[in-house]
């Protein structure tokens, strides 16, 4: 058992450096992709079963889908707009 699997905390072996800023609170499971150097949070008693995280953070008791894709291109979040042409 490594150190990682010791705290509670199931992440991906291919996992790229992120954020420094970046947490998991165990207990928790990752099977996602995340985007390298991006600020990724997730909360304990959650899973990502698949797809792409990018900027992101994720409350507890969180379940995500196998092909959900979640912020993958960093843009503006000071404002709120649904329309691609307000950055």
């Amino acid at each position: 058992m490594t150190p990682v699997q010791r705290t509670g905390i199931a992440l991906p072996a291919d996992l790229g450096p992120l954020d420094p800023r970046s947490w998991f609170e165990p207990p928790l499971q990752v099977q996602a992709r995340l985007a390298p150097h991006n600020l990724i949070r997730v909360g304990a008693f959650s899973g990502l079963f698949g797809g792409k995280i990018g900027h992101s953070e994720i409350g507890r008791y969180c379940s995500l889908a196998p092909d959900v894709e979640i912020a993958l291109n960093q843009h503006p979040t000071q404002w709120l707009s649904s329309s691609i042409r307000a950055w």
